[in-house]
């Protein structure tokens, strides 16, 4: 599904009808999400070393990367999480993907709680409970 709706010609036109005070000129803004998901799908431990291993595809240098990356705005991150989950929903639902409300007619937010190094700032109740 990632390859499909966050392919980069769709990236680079919902990027130029989305970004406000960003533009494209050298760098795409597909260039930066496919530097980006290297990371956080953990091929490479950090932008750096994603940045490295493209470098040859990049016409940038490391530091006009970093500030594209550091110059995207809040608006434009939001907005690509909506695009792509409203990409993806008609499969999930044709999939039967979907689950119901746990609480029907309130917002349900999860919480993920695989990071609690610092127990002194857990509950009192969970503080002798190991994460797993």
């Amino acid at each position: 599904m990632m390859e499909n709706v966050l392919n980069p010609a769709q990236l680079d036109e919902w990027f130029k009808n989305t970004a406000e005070k960003q533009y494209t000129k050298d760098l795409l803004f597909s260039s930066v999400f496919d530097i980006m998901s290297q990371v956080v799908l953990g091929t490479h431990p950090s932008v750096n070393a994603a940045f490295q291993a493209s470098k040859k595809n990049i016409p940038v240098s490391i530091t006009s990367f970093y500030n594209k990356l550091n110059g995207i705005e809040i608006n434009t991150s939001a907005e690509l999480v909506r695009y792509a989950a409203g990409a993806v929903m008609p499969t999930i639902k044709a999939l039967k993907g979907t689950i119901p409300s746990p609480l029907p007619g309130k917002t349900v937010k999860l919480l993920d709680g695989n990071c609690i190094e610092a127990s002194d700032h857990r509950l009192q109740e969970l503080r002798k409970i190991t994460p797993s």
